[in-house]
């Protein structure tokens, strides 16, 4: 079974909800070992945000990059548990950026509202160009639920598909 997917323009739904996040070695064209592409968008305050800039602020320890869609409901359950978790994420100097894939501003925010969600930078990639940057999309729909572990230095460490169960965020920080 595959995680939760959907096509850009028409909502599918969720193929399963009780899949088990896998550490894969490829997502696109990210890559475990390999820098991870650069992308960039505006964050929810309407500011530029560009992975060159985040990976050149001294201090961070790691970075962890959650992909996600209101519309998907395996990402519901991450973006919380990253919520709850966000005080172990702080203590080790891990930087956690939020990116929603082709949704409005106005959708993401009443979205991570409802969920409680508010301790991370999000990033909305509204018009598909980190979609299309990191070739986040199959023949299938887009790959979310999906978080990428990076190094200081920008290497991937780790990409897991899927819904995260009670282990995601040791899984997580095992990553760096």
């Amino acid at each position: 079974m595959r995680p939760c997917q959907f096509l850009p323009l028409l909502f599918l739904g969720c193929l399963s909800v009780a899949v088990q996040a896998k550490e894969v070695d490829q997502a696109g064209k990210v890559r475990v070992g390999e820098k991870l592409p650069r992308f960039g968008a505006f964050d929810m305050d309407g500011n530029v945000f560009t992975t060159e800039r985040l990976f050149s602020e001294k201090g961070a320890k790691g970075f962890v990059f959650q992909f996600f869609a209101s519309s998907c409901e395996p990402c519901k359950f991450e973006l919380i548990e990253i919520e709850k978790a966000k005080k172990k994420f702080q203590e080790r100097g891990i930087t956690v950026v939020l990116v929603d894939l082709l949704e409005d501003r106005n959708t993401v925010k009443s979205f991570l509202q409802k969920l409680g969600v508010k301790s991370f930078r999000v990033v909305i990639d509204e018009t598909g160009g980190i979609v299309d940057r990191l070739a986040l999309n199959d023949k299938d729909g887009l790959l979310i639920p999906l978080t990428i572990v990076v190094d200081p230095q920008g290497i991937v460490k780790g990409i897991f598909r899927g819904n995260g169960g009670k282990e995601y965020v040791e899984n997580l920080l095992k990553g760096l």
